[in-house]
Parts: C-alpha cells; structure tokens; sequence
C-alpha cells in the first residue's frame, strides 16, 4: 500500500514539472521581447540655466544637474524623468525624442519644472509631459 501511495505522489509530482515546464515555454515564446530603442531628452531653457533632476531608464535613476540648453541621449525601453529650474522664471522646455520623432514637448510654463514617462511594448506605446 505505501509502494503504491509513494508511485501516485512520483506520477503527480512529475505531472506538475511538466505542467510547469509547458506553461513557462508558451509564456517565453508568446511573450515578445521589446528591443531598447535610442532616444533623447532635451532640455531647452535660457542659455545658462541651470536645471536639475533625474530620469530612470528601464529601471535604473541617473542623476542630473547641468546648463541648458542640454541634450541626454539614451538606449532604453521606458523612461521617466523630472528636472526642474533653478531660479529665474523664464519657460523651460524638455522635448523627448524617439529616434528622429519628438514624442512630446512640454514647458514648464512659469511653474518650476517638467516631468514625464513615454513607456512602451510589442503592441503599444505610451507616454505624457506636463509642467509641475
């Protein structure tokens, strides 16, 4: 009886490996994989601002304090960022670019700084800026 017990347990342990083997081979194969694409955010100001922040490029947070005007260019599939003016109250801009396309543009419009996220997938691609 227990021979018998221990050969259904060995039947249903093996049956769920392969359950679990055959899920995660149609989960690898129908699951696309999105390739990094260049892209590049530029910081448009008056000449001489100074602006700092940060971006996260697929996860990881770069970062930033510099001059405008500026340009950061990157490989990556999604990208956040948010810079802000230091001082003065002149627009401040920052453009995103996927390869030669801008995606979007978006001035501060007399508040401090710029924030975003373009995001995108084998079947979608997302993304927005707005002042803050």
């Amino acid at each position: 009886m227990q021979n018998l017990l221990m050969r259904k347990r060995g039947v249903v342990i093996g049956l769920t490996l392969l359950g679990l083997l055959a899920a995660s081979l149609i989960f690898m194969f129908t699951t696309s994989r999105v390739e990094a694409r260049p892209m590049r955010l530029v910081i448009i100001g008056p000449e001489g601002q100074r602006f700092s922040g940060s971006y996260v490029a697929d996860g990881v947070t770069n970062s930033v304090s510099a001059l405008a005007p500026a340009t950061i260019s990157l490989r990556a599939r999604d990208v956040a960022f948010e810079f802000e003016r230091e001082g003065g109250d002149a627009e401040f801009r920052v453009a995103m670019f996927v390869g030669d396309k801008c995606r979007t543009s978006t001035t501060s419009d007399k508040r401090k700084g710029v924030r975003g996220v373009l995001r995108y997938s084998s079947d979608r691609e997302t993304y927005w800026a707005a002042g803050f």
